[in-house]
């Protein structure tokens, strides 16, 4: 027997119906918080936005009525010419490959170091303190000032850079690490224990997830300083990148270089820190449901 076309049609208002009936019901003063929140969110960036417009402009008019001299600290109408005369040329392209792939790798590197290494001492409290003076030690030593040491021992290529950006890293996360496995509620803990968890299920389960925004606040932390390590480490011996660029305008007194590529890297800094702040809201989800 083959369905009328009553009942075909009918069908779809019924699955709405149905659908409307199972939505859930959100209470006013929730709705009202949102629109608030979205509402300063929208005003916030708007603020921002105002605020940076009246900076530019005031240095413009600075420039141009020379309360400032150009040659020292240029305008925003030189930064913006000679920022499209960069790209045209396509030079920003070969030397921002050079500098994200360097910050990419010691951030890899250096993150998952730092973590695995931060995971073992919060694990085994002989190995934390047979090994945290030497850390310390290490931690402690100005990284500017070894710079020259790793362009000595692994070259001027990429590799001295990279190391250098992955003895930033290793130390934040595994710090970060540590603090985190060793902060866990202990009544997270010992519910775990009463239900008969073991001890990989209880890493999972409940360590993990319960330090997982410590690990990821150093993430957050990490990439900035991966980028930081690679720039000073062009910026002291280089072949290519935005720190040997910066160098060379720097040395070459173009100003408007100079502020150009200070910006490019404020630009690449801001993304890569938005990129982990929506990586870490999307793995703490868990966190807002909780709250609910």
């Amino acid at each position: 027997m083959f369905p009328s076309e009553t009942d075909g049609a009918t069908r779809p208002a019924e699955r709405l119906k149905d659908s409307s009936a199972t939505r859930p019901h959100i209470p006013a003063p929730i709705r009202r918080a949102r629109r608030r929140g979205t509402w300063r969110r929208t005003g916030i960036i708007g603020g921002r936005l105002v605020l940076l417009a009246a900076l530019l402009v005031a240095w413009q008019l600075c420039s141009n009525a020379r309360i400032v001299d150009p040659y020292f600290v240029s305008s925003p109408a030189g930064v913006a010419n000679f920022l499209y005369d960069y790209v045209r040329s396509g030079a920003l392209w070969t030397h921002l490959e050079v500098t994200l792939r360097e910050t990419l790798i010691g951030f890899a590197i250096g993150s998952a170091g730092g973590i695995m290494a931060g995971l073992l001492l919060a694990r085994f409290q002989v190995l934390d303190d047979l090994l945290d003076p030497f850390f310390v030690v290490v931690n402690s030593l100005p990284r500017v000032a070894l710079a020259p040491l790793f362009l000595l021992w692994f070259g001027l290529g990429a590799l001295s850079k990279i190391i250098l950006a992955i003895s930033l890293v290793f130390f934040i996360l595994l710090v970060n690490t540590r603090v985190g496995m060793r902060n866990v509620d202990t009544d997270l803990v010992t519910v775990g224990k009463l239900l008969g968890g073991n001890e990989f299920q209880m890493f999972r389960s409940v360590l993990l997830p319960a330090s997982l925004p410590a690990i990821l606040a150093g993430l957050r932390l990490g990439i900035i300083y991966a980028l930081l390590g690679a720039v000073v480490g062009e910026m002291i011996a280089a072949e290519a990148g935005i720190g040997q660029q910066l160098t060379y305008f720097s040395g070459t007194f173009q100003t408007a270089g100079v502020i150009g590529m200070l910006v490019v890297l404020a630009i690449i800094a801001a993304v890569l820190d938005a990129l982990t702040v929506l990586a870490e809201r999307r793995l703490l989800r868990w966190q807002k449901k909780g709250r609910m």
